[in-house]
This record gives structure tokens, C-alpha cells and sequence, in this order.
């Protein structure tokens, strides 16, 4: 074949494989286009229909808005459908990018859609919207001669009816008798006779409300109390309906149905018992229901029972709701109490008001209204009673907190008719119960405390913290918000009594101390009713009596506290809560001040925390494998569970392990939480180093913690730890507030951690320091937590050391002393060359001892040396608490003896010494496995890559013949051939063929 030939082969295939790849590149694009065109981002809404309630005849207005989201024209039909019948449709309509507009189009409502639901639906590009609107039943045809009016649609036994029309106002006269009858069947024209009416004058029944009855016009009312689920219709003789009548001639009486249920018929008279649910269920759309209990429950019981915290009371002066209220004003404790106040205001049904009429301020799930007292009916007057508007079946939340123990039968009563239910409730004493989970909670003053309150039968308490015996009393709230049964707060015995935000403290549960967190205003008020969250607080002089409640403020002065006057609650204390016993008592909400002494009225449960004077003591440094500072938690590096977070006691510091100071350290952790800003985490998580920083900038605390070198020159400042620019990763402190001690974990491969690089050898010291001044002990600054040493209360210096639980001049402290250090290793079994010994054995090992944190992931690498074949062995090896170390077995029986290795040591895949081997048939001890350091830096550059691998001798290097190496195989993470693989060998595969023609 000729050279032309060739290349014209050559030619076709290329072309062939073009036309390959273009038609499935042109497939791709055309389904990427489809793909876009379907799956637009465009809006569609119906933003408007008029009128909202349409009747038979009107123009229905449809106005539906469009946008388009895309950066690029999109296309489809945009329809509009009412009621199956498209009344808009643009087939491909096109809407450029970023477009927003209308569409408005007209429906026509016909007779056939009265009374009926009426879809709306708008579509574009798979986006589609719908409303639905009704279209209003048509009125009823009036009757030539006699017409009935009502209220609504239907007629509910008990409702008013009046008849009315030409055939009566014509052919009577008022005071004349007429036949109520009752249809058997309008096809046959039968009825019977029901009861004898009279006609009356429309003015004087109140008929003359209808726009088609005058004043002076004759009317039938009709009581419909006895009437049945029938057809009624109005006769006589002079009217002449007789057996000649049809529908329109009649009305129709529907008898409601009422039914009430409550969740739980016995309930307590507070806690989480005191509330259940009650739910109303009726044929009926919405009524008014009169709530009673035969007198046995005033118009306010009634009330707060129908109402919660949360019911909107915006009508009542700006309230959001009844809780805002209760809150804000000091007259308004409770429900009943804003009921009563509601009274006040006028805001209630009026004396001769029908319910349906009034238009005043209705509350809670069920439109609570009160009545005036003098609005009598149902045999109670208006103070015993609440009218509910209920709306269809109603279920809603009702609580009997509050309310005497009795049995009780509610009675519910539809105002205009005649139906009515009535259910027993039993109100029972709550036997609600506070209990502490321990008797004595022990704690360093200064330190966190956490309690646990368990609750029954009760979802709030209040805590008396404290007496006249320790000197300082707070009040606590709490309340179950997570509906766990039990309260977890934390006392910050640091913190507390200085108004500080953390001083008393809960994650999931509502906590409100009166010292320290509750509004200024009330905690100095003297009124007795402090409000708010401590609305339940009575405080009493002598004895519970009513009448003789005393304020917060006295009650301090009785106890000898503090004096009756603004600020007496921070003037308890002049320096942090001191060593001593506090008792902890639980209540429901009544403490009394007997005689100079703090008692309680029904106290629930009773504890003690028991404050010990802090201490620092015994420190050591500690070491543990490389890793960030951070890496692990306390409860991690205290456990057992994970090697490379165990912590080995050391002095010698290797490089890039993690250093851990530990100290018997309490006192300073109250402290420490207020300098963080993440409330209570760090106890979990661990401090910022900052926060260590900071806590030596107080200088008036006289806390010095601090790890600084020996510098032995003196020509520069020393080298430190430094916890003012270190990250967490870098440093992080923990606190064991249960155990009273503190570490500091440092990642000494950081260069952020030290102000400085360190090197082999350097000294650094480790303190922690109590500083006391000689004379005088700490006070408080003034207002807030800072202090320092002062002679009088608010006049400590916050510039002069004090620390806040010691006596003048008695600083304690205490140090410890570390060194840090390269890394190294030492093989055992060396012969008199300092040559490593391997054993000729398939089960041999290898030992030694390294300074490398226990734990540490360690391996050791041994390849061939000299003259011997190629092989590779990496073997891992644990090293234990005091730094030995042993591989795992490997097999050497395929060695010979005196053939030559190298071993060495890697920590996380770095090398950190390596030394020579020689293979024995049996290992010889000389003595001395361990020899001096000479000075030579003998550590591998912490790189990953062997230093000391052999040269290339040119024979091949075997396979690793026991330990897998891994590979990178695929690279690219996509197994398989990509489209650029499957072009290129697609063009190699040509040019391939052409060159073997």
C-alpha cells in the first residue's frame, strides 16, 4: 500500500473519532439546555383575589404575579385556571432575566358556582400556585306572604324567630292567634299542629332591627326552646296556607349538640398537675358558651382558670400579654388579680348586652369575657360567671393553680340555645415536693457548685440560700423549663451576692436570683409584692399572716443583714462568700424572719453547702503524645480509653510532646468563669490561655500562675508560656472543679505557645502563686465582683494583692522545675560496636528506651545494610510508662548471620534516631545497652524521609516481605475512564494502528 494510502487511513480514523465525540458532546448539550429549561428558578404567587367572598353575578378578579430568578431569558406557558376553566393561557411566553410583573385576568361567577369552592391555579415552568375562595350561598327567596327571620343560616333550637310578611301584617292583628304547625311532608302538603302563637307589634318583640320590618308592622314571634330537628311554618285561616305550602313557607330548627371533655377530672391546686386540657365539640361553627360552677367559683377563678400567662392582653393597657401584666404591675399577681382589674377598666359584657354583640377585650385560647355583676341569667348573676366564645371543636390548655381544694360541677351553657354539658372536677392539695439530690454539697469557697433539684407535683420553687448564722441570704427561682421534672443550677460561689450575670446559673431551666439578677427597682422596693418571677415570694415578720408581710429589704434588717434602705441587698457582703455552712432550704414561696432567725412556712427540703477555705498545693509537670493542646478534654486525658491521651509524670520535657501542668489548685475557678464569655462551657471544654492571662492582670485577686524559664545569662528577659497570644490549640486550661485541680496543657511544637523558640536543655519553672498583703484582707472595689486589699467595705484596692479567702499575710504558693529536651532513643542488645543485635528468629524483637511520651505512635523501620539483600521490615512498637519500648514480632529466619541492618526509630512517621544492626543466631548481653550521649545530634530531620537509607546499589528493591506498604493509586479519586482518558486513548489507539501499517 502507498504512503497516500496511509494517510488517508490515518485521516479516517481521526475523522471518525471526531464524529464520535461531537455527536455525544452535542447530546450533552442539547440535554444540558433541556435540563435548564425545565429546572428554572422562577417564582409564581396569587397575590390577589377580588372580591374575597364573590357572589353569583360578580366579576372575579385573579392578579397573579411573576419572576423570573435566572440570569437568562426562560420560556413556557403561563395559565390560570378557576374552577377547571382556563381564563388565561400564553403558550411559550418569554420573560427576560431578573423580570418581576403581573398578570390580571376576570372570571364571571355564575349561578351554577353559588355556594360552591371556586380553585384558583396559576402555573409557569412547573412552579404553580392555588388559593381557593367560596362563593356566598344565594338569599333565600322571600316569600310573597310570609318571611322568617334569624340569626345566621340555620335556626338553633332555643334561637329567637320572628315570622313576618303580607300574609300576616295583613290579616292580623296583634294580640291574634296563629298556628305554629310542623311539616310532615311538603311533597304530600301535610303538617301538624304544633303550639298556639300570638301576634305581636315588630317594636315591641325587637323585630324592627330587620331592614324589612318596620316598627309598627305585625309579627309571630316564636320561641323555639321545645322545637325539634323538623320543618315549622306559621298558619291560619285568615292566612290560608292550609295543605297548600311548599319550603319557602317554612323554616327549618337544627338542635345543637354540646359535649365537653376535660383530660384529667381531678387536678391539684398547683404544680404541673394543676393544669390539663378541656375540649369543646359541637355541629355548630361557633357560639358563645356561658362557664359556671354553681356559684362555687367567682367571675376571677373563672377567668384565671380559661386563661394563661401567654393569652394576648394587648387591649389592656399595651400589655403583649397577661404575663407582661402580672410582671409590670405591682398591683397584678396573678390572673385573677388582672381579671379584677379588667373589671375596672369597664371592659365586660354590659347588664342587657347579648354576648354575640359585644365587641370588648376577649383573652386566651377560648375568648374569655367577663360580665357585669349585675348581668343576671342562667340563675347566677354576672360575678359567677365567663362567657366562651368557642369557634368550631376547640381544644385549649386550662389550669386550676391557685384554686381551693372542692369538688366542683362546671356548667356550660350555650347562651341562645339549649344546649349544655356539664362536667365534675376535683381540686386536690398538690403534695408537691423539692428534694436536693444531696444533703451537703462540699466546696472550696470561690469554686462552682451544682445542684440538682427534683420536682413533683410542682414546676417552680423558690431557695432560701444562706441565714443570719453565714451572713449573707439570697432568694432563688426555679423552674422546670425542659419539663424534665428537675431543676440543674450552678452556684458560682465567687460570683454570688455581686450582681454578677453568671452568679447563679442554668442552661435549660429558668434560674432567677433576687440579689443578682432580679430588676433593681424590685429588689429594693419596699413593697412586699416584688414581682415578676418572684410574684410566689412572701416574706413575713414573726409569723405567716397576710397582713403583715414585709418587704425584701426589712427582711434583711430583721435578720441582721443589712440595713432597711436602697442597696441593701449587696450591702451583705464585703468580700466573696467565705469559708462557713449555708443552709439551702426549698419552699413554696413563704420564709419568715422569727425573732432574728430566717424560717420557712411549709418548707419542702433542706441541704447545706458547706464553703472550705481554698488551698494551693502539691504540682507536677506531666508529659503526653504530640498533638495540639486542645486535642483532648480532661475527662479524655484523665481516662483510660484513648493511648495518645495518656499522661505520664515527667520532668523531661521531649520536644513536640505535649507538656501538662497539674496542680492541686482551688479557689480561682468562680473567678476564672467570670473572665470567660462563654457562660459555663469552658468547665466542659476548657479556658481560653487568655483567660489565665487575665486572671494574673487582676492584681487585686493575688492569683500568679505563670511557666517561665531560666534565663542564666540575665542579657534578655526569660523565656514563658504565654497566655496572652496563644490559641486554644496552642494552650487550653482545665479546671477539675470537683477535685480542686488545674492543668495546663502545652503543644511544644507550636511556635505560638512560648514567647520563644526553646532548645535542648532549657529550664523553665513552673509557679502558682496566693499573694496576701501584709496588713489588710480583700474588699470589694464597690459595685461589681474586682477587689483588693483595703481596710473597710467598697475601699479595696483593686492594684493590691489580696487574695479574697486568705488572712493578711499568708501567701502561699507553689513551683516546680522542668527541662526540655530532644528527642531521643536508646536500643538494648548492642553488641561491642555499638551494633543493634537481631535475633535470627521468625519471632524476633526489638527494645530499648526513648523519652518520647508513652503512647506516642511509634514504629521502628529496618532495612538492609552493607553487603545483604535488599528487605524492609516496619514494625510498630509501644512504649510503656518508664519509656521502654518493645516492638512487635518480626521474622528474621530467612537472615543469615552477620548480615547487616540499619534500624530506625520514627514517632508519628519522623525519624528520631537510627543506628546500625548485625544479625545474630542468639543475642549476647555486653552490659551496656545504654551508651552516653556524646553531644552529636544524632536526630533525623523531622521531614518523613530517611536520611540514612542506603544507597542505590543497583539491584531492584524487593517488595516489603511482611509489612504492606501503602500506594496512591488512583490518583484522581474516579475509577474508570473520565472523557478526557477515553480521548486520549481513543487518538492513541489511531495513531497506533497507522503506525503498524
Amino acid at each position: 500500500m502507498s504512503e497516500t494510502s496511509y494517510r488517508e487511513q490515518g485521516r479516517a480514523v481521526f475523522l471518525a473519532a471526531m464524529m464520535v465525540l461531537s455527536v455525544v458532546a452535542m447530546s450533552a448539550a442539547f440535554a444540558g439546555a433541556t435540563a435548564a429549561q425545565e429546572d428554572v428558578d422562577v417564582d409564581v404567587e396569587i397575590i390577589d383575589v377580588d372580591p374575597a367572598e364573590p357572589s353569583a353575578g360578580d366579576e372575579l378578579d385573579v392578579t397573579v404575579a411573576f419572576e423570573n430568578n435566572e440570569d437568562d431569558n426562560v420560556t413556557g406557558d403561563v395559565e390560570i385556571i378557576v374552577d377547571d376553566e382556563t381564563i388565561f393561557l400564553d403558550e411559550d411566553r418569554t420573560f427576560g432575566e431578573d423580570f418581576a410583573g403581573d398578570i390580571e385576568e376576570t372570571y364571571d361567577v355564575s349561578d351554577d358556582d353559588a355556594g360552591e369552592d371556586l380553585e384558583i391555579e396559576a402555573s409557569f415552568l412547573g412552579e404553580t400556585d392555588t388559593e381557593t375562595v367560596s362563593v356566598e350561598e344565594p338569599p333565600a327567596e322571600v316569600a310573597d306572604g310570609i318571611n322568617y327571620d334569624h340569626v345566621g343560616s340555620v335556626v338553633w333550637q332555643g334561637q329567637d324567630v320572628v315570622a313576618y310578611g303580607e300574609l300576616i301584617d295583613d290579616n292580623h292583628d296583634v294580640g291574634d292567634d296563629v298556628e305554629l304547625r310542623e311539616v310532615d311532608s311538603f311533597g304530600d302538603d301535610d303538617s301538624t299542629f304544633h303550639e298556639e302563637l300570638s301576634t305581636a307589634l315588630a317594636e315591641d318583640v325587637g323585630a324592627d332591627s330587620h331592614d324589612d320590618i318596620s316598627s309598627d308592622e305585625v309579627v309571630v314571634p316564636i320561641d323555639t326552646d321545645d322545637l325539634e330537628d323538623e320543618y315549622y311554618f306559621v298558619d291560619s285561616s285568615a292566612m290560608g296556607l292550609g295543605n297548600d305550602f311548599s319550603s319557602s313557607d317554612a323554616f327549618e330548627v337544627s338542635v345543637q349538640d354540646l359535649d365537653v371533655d376535660f383530660d384529667d377530672t381531678t387536678v391539684t391546686d398547683s404544680g404541673p398537675d394543676a393544669d390539663t386540657e378541656v375540649e369543646f365539640d359541637s355541629r355548630r361553627g361557633s357560639y358563645h358558651v356561658n362557664a359556671s360552677a354553681d356559684g362555687d367559683l367567682d367571675a376571677e377563678e373563672l377567668f384565671a382558670i380559661f386563661t394563661t400567662d401567654e393569652a394576648d392582653a394587648s387591649g389592656f393597657d399595651d400589655y403583649d400579654t397577661i404575663g407582661d401584666a402580672i410582671d409590670d404591675d405591682d398591683d397584678i399577681g396573678d390572673r385573677q388579680d388582672f381579671a379584677a382589674a379588667v373589671y375596672n377598666e369597664g371592659y365586660y359584657i354590659g347588664v342587657d348586652e347579648d354576648p354575640d354583640d359585644y365587641d370588648g377585650y376577649t383573652y386566651g385560647d377560648f375568648d374569655v369575657a367577663l360580665y357585669h355583676e349585675d348581668a343576671d341569667g342562667d340563675d347566677l348573676d354576672g360575678d359567677e360567671k365567663v362567657a366562651l366564645l368557642i369557634g368550631g371543636d376547640v381544644e385549649g390548655d386550662v389550669t386550676f393553680d391557685g384554686i381551693d381544694e372542692d369538688e366542683y360541677t362546671f356548667d356550660f351553657n350555650v347562651t341562645d340555645t339549649e344546649a349544655s354539658d356539664s362536667v365534675d372536677v376535683e381540686v386536690t392539695e398538690s403534695d408537691a415536693t423539692a428534694d436536693f439530690d444531696q444533703s451537703v454539697y462540699s466546696q472550696t469557697a470561690g469554686d462552682i457548685i451544682h445542684v440538682n433539684v427534683d420536682l413533683e407535683d410542682t414546676d417552680d420553687a423558690y431557695l432560701q440560700f444562706g441565714d443570719e448564722d453565714s451572713g449573707y441570704v439570697d432568694f432563688i427561682y426555679i423552674e422546670d423549663d425542659s419539663d424534665n421534672g428537675e431543676v440543674d443550677l450552678t452556684l458560682n460561689t465567687r460570683l454570688m451576692g455581686t450582681g454578677h450575670d453568671h452568679a447563679v446559673f442554668s442552661d435549660d431551666d429558668d434560674v432567677v436570683s433576687l440579689v443578682d439578677h432580679a430588676d433593681e427597682d424590685a429588689r429594693d422596693t419596699d413593697s412586699a409584692n416584688v414581682g415578676g418571677a418572684f410574684s410566689g415570694l412572701v416574706l413575713y415578720e414573726d409569723e405567716v399572716d397576710d397582713d403583715e408581710t414585709i418587704s425584701f429589704n426589712e427582711y434583711l434588717d430583721e435578720l441582721d443583714l443589712a440595713d432597711d434602705e436602697e442597696g441593701a441587698a449587696f450591702d451583705q457582703l464585703v468580700r466573696p462568700l467565705q469559708a462557713t455552712d449555708y443552709p439551702l432550704r426549698s419552699a413554696d414561696g413563704h420564709f419568715v424572719a422569727d425573732d432574728g432567725e430566717a424560717d420557712v412556712d411549709n418548707e419542702l427540703d433542706a441541704a447545706t453547702v458547706d464553703l472550705t477555705t481554698p488551698s494551693v498545693e502539691e504540682i507536677s509537670t506531666l508529659v503526653a503524645p504530640e498533638d495540639s493542646a486542645d486535642e483532648h478534654d480532661l475527662a479524655e486525658l484523665l481516662g483510660d480509653d484513648d493511648e495518645e491521651a495518656t499522661m505520664t509524670e515527667r520532668t523531661d520535657i521531649a520536644e513536640d510532646d505535649r507538656l501538662i501542668v497539674r496542680a492541686e489548685a482551688s479557689g480561682i475557678f468562680g473567678a476564672m468563669i467570670a473572665l470567660e464569655e462563654d457562660e459555663y462551657d469552658p468547665l466542659e471544654d476548657g479556658f481560653e490561655p487568655q483567660t489565665v492571662h487575665e486572671l494574673n492582670q487582676l492584681d487585686g485577686e493575688g492569683v500568679t500562675i505563670e511557666i517561665e524559664g531560666d534565663d542564666r545569662v540575665g542579657n534578655q528577659d526569660p523565656n514563658y508560656v504565654d497566655f496572652e497570644n496563644a490559641d486554644d490549640d496552642d494552650v487550653i486550661v482545665f479546671a477539675n472543679n470537683e477535685e480542686g485541680e488545674l492543668y495546663i496543657v502545652v503543644d511544644t511544637s507550636s511556635s505560638n505557645a512560648f514567647d520563644r523558640s526553646y532548645e535542648d536543655g532549657d529550664a523553665f519553672e513552673a509557679v502558682i502563686e496566693y499573694e496576701t498583703d501584709e496588713d489588710d484582707r480583700f474588699y470589694f472595689a464597690g459595685d461589681g465582683w474586682t477587689g483588693g486589699a483595703g481596710d473597710s467595705a467598697g475601699d479595696g484596692d483593686t492594684d493590691e494583692a489580696a487574695f479574697p479567702y486568705f488572712a493578711a499575710d499568708s501567701t502561699e504558693s507553689v513551683s516546680t522545675e522542668f527541662e526540655m529536651v530532644d528527642r531521643d532513643v536508646w536500643f538494648d542488645n548492642l553488641d561491642e560496636d555499638d551494633n543493634v543485635q537481631l535475633e535470627t528468629s521468625d519471632s524476633a524483637v526489638v527494645t530499648g528506651e526513648t523519652n518520647v511520651a508513652p503512647g506516642s505512635e511509634a514504629d521502628i523501620r529496618i532495612t538492609n545494610a552493607g553487603d545483604t539483600d535488599s528487605f524492609l521490615h516496619t514494625v510498630d512498637a509501644e512504649i510503656n510508662s518508664d519509656g521502654d519500648f518493645e516492638s512487635e514480632e518480626v521474622d528474621f529466619s530467612e537472615r543469615d548471620e552477620d548480615d547487616e541492618a540499619e534500624l530506625d526509630f520514627r514517632v508519628y512517621g519522623s525519624s528520631v534516631d537510627d543506628a546500625d544492626g548485625i544479625f545474630v543466631e542468639e543475642l549476647v548481653d555486653d552490659g551496656d545497652d545504654a551508651p552516653a550521649d556524646d553531644g552529636a545530634d544524632d536526630t533525623a530531620d523531622d521531614d518523613g524521609t530517611d536520611d540514612d537509607a542506603p544507597a542505590d546499589d543497583g539491584v531492584d528493591e524487593p517488595a516489603d516481605d511482611g509489612v504492606d506498604e501503602p500506594t496512591d493509586d488512583d490518583e484522581d479519586g474516579v475509577p474508570g475512564f473520565g472523557l478526557a482518558v477515553a480521548v486520549v486513548a481513543l487518538l492513541a489507539a489511531a495513531m497506533l494502528a497507522l503506525r503498524r501499517q
